[in-house]
């Protein structure tokens, strides 16, 4: 009895291209309010009041710490307002990578 002949075919991976990218970060908004005539400053910064003399700002809160040294200053001069804002971020752990930096791997 004779066998019949089976071909082999040569097995075909597919290679899939895919890159896997992750990023966490964080803002921090600085807001409050003043008298609409005052002068306002985050550190040596000039901050432009709203009409009510109100101000918001937002800025990256990047890891370790931040002071926001705040002055209001009334337009006579004569007066002056201050508050010292401390913040810390700590980011004790991060396997993150930006879009750009992400590779590819072969599936």
């Amino acid at each position: 009895m004779q066998l019949p002949r089976v071909r082999w075919l040569p097995a075909v991976a597919a290679q899939i291209a895919a890159s896997h990218h992750g990023e966490a970060d964080a803002e921090l908004i600085v807001y409050g309010a003043t008298e609409p005539s005052a002068s306002l400053f985050i550190g040596d910064q000039q901050v432009t009041l709203e009409a009510d003399g109100t101000f918001r700002v937002q800025v990256p809160f990047r890891d370790g710490e931040q002071l926001y040294p705040i002055r209001a200053i009334a337009a006579d001069r004569e007066q002056e307002r201050s508050i010292l804002m401390e913040f810390e971020r700590r980011t004790p752990e991060a396997h993150v990578n930006s879009r750009e930096e992400a590779q590819l791997a072969w599936f």
